[in-house]
């Protein structure tokens, strides 16, 4: 009876969840599996700095965006490299795998978004700042679906530059998801506010991948003015006319960065935009040119591009312009409440690489009301509490020529000051 009893109790034990590992064995258990991530140019000169993480025998995860423009790629650990081959790009979630011949390293155990509760305790494993592997403590703080600017899984363990890619692990060591180093508009959100992809999306990634690389090849097959169901509403863009910009931080010594907009598409009010980065093309998007709101583009390095209505000329919009009343959807409006004014419009010149040209500017400010969920997270010095953005469109080019957007904290110190200007046109 007694060793039937033992056995009982022995055989609860095996069969329940398994026991909290303390922060160095979970270190331990997880370190073998994350790698840093090195993007290299023409020159195999190191530009662009991540993280990666094991899922099976010569294959990692890593955030998209810190292999843009890379011409090769390189996962190290201490004076180890191998070379490493893009498998399959997610784009939309920022999620990539590489392919390493005779790589060996341990794959993680991963989690299932459902099994994630907020309050639990996790850790984010990565190389901030270039440094050697680090591990940060810190707590499941939030899960998010309203907000596709922002992946589901937030957390308050800290992630720097170079942290991007890396893991974030239960107490058992297990991968509840990809960290990603998200700035709105080149500015940081918080330190103790970031942001993870759900580790059950790396199982989607080759489908998806596949996808979407499909629907690209479809756009660039399809023969000018096929993919207009509807006809076009008047004063929009052809098929085929492009813009190409150049977008810079003026606060900061960032490389200056070369993009071109184009219409592959044009439905009734919809317009439909390839997004082409310098070395990271077949991004896409649909413009509603009759709408006054404000979007944002992933470019490189985890930051955004903010835009206001582009095609401000192509709607009554432009033609009436005490029509345009407050903007909407600025883009960390979800994080906090802003409380955004009157837009000021007036005529104006507005000299650029692409020439000069006579324009409407207009002007847009916005002020922080309430943190919200931020009040309890993150030095203040890198959370915007005022934006100031101007745009100034050209009727010549149906578009912007130029647009500056600057932000502040809470003290009114300058922590982003965006300038982008247009170098070029072609209409169809």
């Amino acid at each position: 009876m007694k060793r039937s009893l033992v056995s009982a109790f022995l055989t609860c034990i095996a069969s329940g969840p398994a026991l909290a590992l303390t922060p160095p064995e979970v270190f331990d258990k997880v370190a073998p599996s994350v790698w840093a991530v090195r993007a290299l140019d023409a020159q195999e000169r190191p530009f662009s700095h991540g993280s990666a993480v094991v899922i099976g025998r010569g294959r990692l995860v890593t955030n998209c965006h810190v292999l843009a423009k890379a011409k090769s790629i390189q996962v190290r650990r201490e004076n180890v490299s191998y070379e490493a081959k893009l498998e399959h790009a997610d784009v939309e979630r920022d999620l990539c795998t590489l392919s390493v011949s005779n790589f060996t390293a341990p794959a993680v155990q991963t989690v299932n978004l459902a099994q994630v509760k907020v309050g639990q305790r996790v850790y984010a494993v990565g190389n901030p700042e270039r440094l050697a592997l680090t591990l940060s403590e810190g707590l499941i703080s939030g899960l998010r679906s309203e907000d596709p600017q922002l992946p589901p899984l937030q957390t308050s363990a800290p992630i720097s530059p170079g942290s991007s890619g890396g893991g974030l692990f239960d107490e058992r060591g297990a991968l509840i998801g990809i960290t990603t180093l998200v700035m709105l508009g080149r500015t940081r959100i918080a330190q103790n506010l970031n942001f993870a992809a759900p580790a059950e999306w790396i199982k989607e990634i080759p489908e998806r991948a596949q996808d979407q690389l499909a629907k690209r090849r479809e756009r660039q097959a399809a023969p000018s003015g096929s993919l207009a169901a509807a006809p076009p509403a008047e004063g929009l863009p052809a098929v085929g006319t492009s813009w190409k910009y150049s977008f810079r931080d003026q606060r900061y010594s960032q490389p200056e960065q070369i993009f071109t907009i184009r219409v592959v598409g044009v439905e009734g009010w919809d317009v439909r935009e390839s997004f082409d980065l310098v070395g990271d093309s077949g991004k896409t998007a649909a413009i509603n040119a009759k709408e006054i709101t404000f979007a944002a583009r992933r470019v490189a390095g985890g930051y955004s591009l903010v835009e206001l209505a582009p095609y401000f000329y192509s709607s009554e919009l432009g033609k009436s312009l005490s029509a345009l009343h407050r903007p909407v959807n600025y883009p960390t409006s979800g994080l906090r409440e802003w409380r955004i004014d009157v837009a000021q419009v007036d005529s104006d010149e507005a000299v650029v690489p692409a020439g000069t040209f006579k324009t409407t500017r207009v002007v847009v400010t916005g002020t922080v009301q309430s943190f919200g969920s931020l009040q309890a997270g993150g030095p203040a010095s890198v959370v915007p509490a005022r934006f100031h953005y101007t745009a100034w469109y050209a009727p010549e080019v149906n578009r912007y020529v130029k647009v500056q957007h600057q932000t502040w904290n809470s003290s009114s110190t300058l922590i982003g000051d965006e300038i982008v200007q247009l170098l070029e046109y072609r209409s169809n």
